[in-house]
């Protein structure tokens, strides 16, 4: 069934967004959205958010970088509950950081450009100012949709594990291998934590990076249901074999690595998780962290070796030699820099960027 959302008409007398029901002191949460979009292909997006927003008494703070003079005109000032950003910074992960850099709420949750935010009026809504301590955030009803389409599937969970490690593999088990999970709303300060760390040290900072920090998020408590909260995810990038590959070859194009980088991700997966989870600033104390890597974060690790060693013949001479190594290896750390020495033959100067990565965890 289809979920689509009602978009304000940009002409209409209906477009009049008004000023939201509370106080900006009494706000819970903001909805950040880096956009590069222009003004016409950006606009359902901005108009779903910022209605929403109106409606629960929340924030949407958009980062323009489009160069489009037209769309800051458009928008600013439309809305006491919208916070333009005019002139954002050029690349994605930076325009992203501007804007989660203006979140002052307890609560955030990214978005997309692209997407679709809303509501269910039939389900009541999670009340963010009493959600217990040991929730790290709220999931909302995920409705997945290509424009031409409409509605593919409807995705709702929440996760309820009481240990990190279970919770990792109930987000695995649940997610069945969609990641619109990352799209939920978190309490600002370990998201922030995590994602001021990605953009500070990670070797790459690329945009495929998104499972695990996601692993990350959703070890770091427990996660609740909310399907009054509608986020319509637009699978453009995924609706075809051919469009998987050009979404995965630009993720990796643009981090600058190499089209046959593919073959590595599976095992940088497990040692960026392994990374988060160690670090000296991070959510978990060290007994904790270390049951993370000796189990679910080495399982993934070995994962994507195992990955390397199945396919061989498409990775570079010596990597599934070295992967046979790591996985013999039971101490995560040596296993770790197993891993980084297999990076380098992918992409020369990992090695020493993933050991520069694990020694930023323990500052």
């Amino acid at each position: 069934m289809s979920r689509a959302i009602d978009k304000p008409s940009r002409n209409g007398p209906n477009y009049l967004f008004r000023e939201s029901g509370g106080s900006r002191l009494n706000r819970h949460l903001s909805v950040y959205m880096p956009s590069n979009r222009n003004l016409e292909r950006s606009y359902g997006a901005i108009a779903t958010a910022l209605a929403f927003c109106e409606s629960r008494n929340a924030t949407l703070i958009v980062s323009d970088n489009s160069g489009d003079p037209e769309k800051p005109r458009f928008w600013q000032g439309r809305s006491e509950a919208l916070q333009y950003l005019e002139n954002g910074p050029p690349t994605a992960l930076s325009n992203a950081l501007n804007a989660m850099r203006k979140v002052e709420t307890p609560f955030l949750m990214p978005i997309g450009d692209d997407d679709e935010l809303g509501i269910d009026a039939a389900h009541t809504p999670v009340d963010l100012a009493s959600l217990d301590e040991n929730y790290v955030g709220v999931r909302p009803l995920t409705d997945i949709f290509l424009p031409d389409r409409g509605s593919l599937l409807s995705r709702s969970f929440s996760i309820d594990s009481e240990t990190p490690g279970m919770r990792l593999r109930e987000y695995v088990m649940k997610s069945d291998g969609d990641n619109t999970g990352y799209y939920s709303i978190f309490r600002t300060r370990p998201y922030r934590s995590l994602i001021e760390f990605f953009a500070a040290h990670h070797p790459t900072r690329g945009a495929y990076c998104d499972w695990q920090l996601a692993f990350a998020l959703f070890s770091f408590g427990k996660v609740a249901s909310d399907p009054s909260v509608v986020f319509r995810y637009n699978a453009s990038g995924w609706a075809s074999a051919e469009a998987i590959a050009a979404t995965n070859l630009k993720s990796y194009t643009e981090a600058g690595l190499p089209q046959h980088f593919e073959r590595c991700w599976l095992l940088l997966r497990g040692m960026d998780l392994h990374v988060f989870v160690c670090r000296r600033s991070g959510e978990f104390p060290v007994g904790v962290a270390n049951t993370l890597l000796a189990g679910e974060v080495g399982d993934l690790t070995d994962y994507g070796l195992a990955d390397i060693v199945r396919n061989a013949e498409n990775c570079p001479p010596g990597a599934a030699d070295m992967a046979q190594k790591a996985l013999k290896e039971r101490n995560p750390t040596v296993k770790y820099l197993i891993g980084a020495g297999i990076a380098e033959l992918f992409v020369p100067g990992l090695k020493v960027a993933y050991i520069n990565f694990l020694k930023a965890a323990a500052r």
